[in-house]
């Protein structure tokens, strides 16, 4: 590595034409101060799911707690834990988060990263299960309680460990870093710093690749399963459910599936721009900051929508934005000074005396 910096690159690279974008510091920074509105709104959040939820919504209130919890837990772990800075398209890269100033072991990092975003995944899915099990009626129902625990079990277990078989053969790192830099020729210096850390070399990049897709693929079968199915019963006509039940159940999903679109189509830019400049070997440090840090406006998307779409948090978001707005608006009376001048007495001096009284 020593040999490579100090001949190609100091030669054919320009490392002072790297910007600020191009740092660690434009992610860890722009990215930890995101998280200064994200973590209240978060916590706002979640506290009127569980405390604000009308009884008419009591059945979907754990389940959107679950996807709201996953869906914070991954902004948490993008902007501040990890804070991930990556040299795509190679296969490698550093945290400049919190668990990187705890020397949390970078596998631990990688390993979480995947749990949150198999959760966020997963949960997806389960919220439109949910929905699917209200509406429909045939044998394809999971009743049972033991069975949707099972259910649940397999996919967020399938999702938290489909890529332990990567862990086991994680490459050696000096030798991997030199063989991607026929990928990634002009790094930035912060390349050649040996806490730099390698997942995959370049030939098990298509491990990973497939291991990623075959998940993917898995999650996307089954919300579309239970997407169409549901919108199937709610527009059937030989369908069980009342015409009444059937419009406020309709009105329902429709509020499911713009909260669940809005923060999937914040994050598809940058998710394609990652998987492009992996396949097409594309380097370019600033976008691939950048795209880091839109992820992290996945979270707060999400929190912005439950507050916007479902009517008893809008009016309850409402009704805390009034009453703050009262509070400053009221500012508090002012001290006076009045004079007050006593009738002059028979047993007094008739000189007028003056008092200054606080009001």
């Amino acid at each position: 590595m020593d040999e490579y910096r100090n001949g190609y690159y100091t030669q054919n690279c320009h490392p002072e034409e790297f910007t600020w974008f191009d740092s660690w510091e434009y992610p860890a920074y722009f990215s930890h101060s995101i998280s200064l509105i994200m973590i209240p709104l978060n916590i706002f959040g979640g506290y009127c799911i569980l405390f604000q939820t009308p009884k008419k919504m009591e059945g979907s209130k754990l389940i959107m707690f679950n996807l709201h919890f996953w869906t914070s837990f991954l902004d948490l772990l993008v902007s501040s834990l990890l804070t991930p800075y990556i040299f795509f398209p190679a296969m490698c890269g550093i945290t400049v988060g919190i668990f990187s100033w705890l020397k949390v072991p970078i596998i631990v990092q990688v390993f979480l990263a995947q749990c949150g975003l198999a959760g966020v995944g997963v949960s997806l899915v389960i919220i439109f299960e949910n929905r699917h099990n209200v509406v429909a009626t045939d044998r394809w129902v999971i009743k049972r309680k033991y069975s949707r625990i099972l259910f649940y079990v397999v996919n967020f277990g399938y999702g938290c460990f489909f890529m332990t078989p990567t862990y086991f053969l994680i490459p050696d790192q000096e030798k991997t870093k030199l063989d991607l830099l026929k990928i990634v020729p002009c790094p930035t210096t912060l390349y050649f710093e040996s806490n730099v850390f390698v997942l995959m070399d370049h030939q098990g990049r298509a491990f990973i690749q497939a291991q990623c897709t075959t998940f993917f693929c898995f999650l996307v079968l089954e919300g579309i399963f239970f997407v169409t199915r549901t919108v199937y019963f709610l527009t059937a006509n030989n369908s069980s459910l009342s015409e009444r039940t059937r419009q406020l159940q309709k009105k329902f999903f429709k509020s499911v599936c713009i909260q669940v679109a809005i923060p999937v189509f914040i994050v598809i830019l940058p998710i394609l721009y990652c998987g492009c400049a992996i396949e097409w070997y594309y380097y370019n440090q600033a976008f691939s900051n950048t795209a880091v840090i839109c992820i992290t406006f996945h979270g707060i998307s999400s929190t912005i929508a439950i507050l916007s779409i479902y009517e008893p948090y809008r009016s309850y978001t409402k009704s805390c934005i009034s009453s703050i707005l009262k509070e400053k608006s009221s500012s508090p009376t002012t001290p006076k000074n009045i004079s007050v001048t006593p009738k002059p007495s028979n047993n007094t001096n008739r000189r007028s005396t003056l008092f200054n009284v606080q009001v």
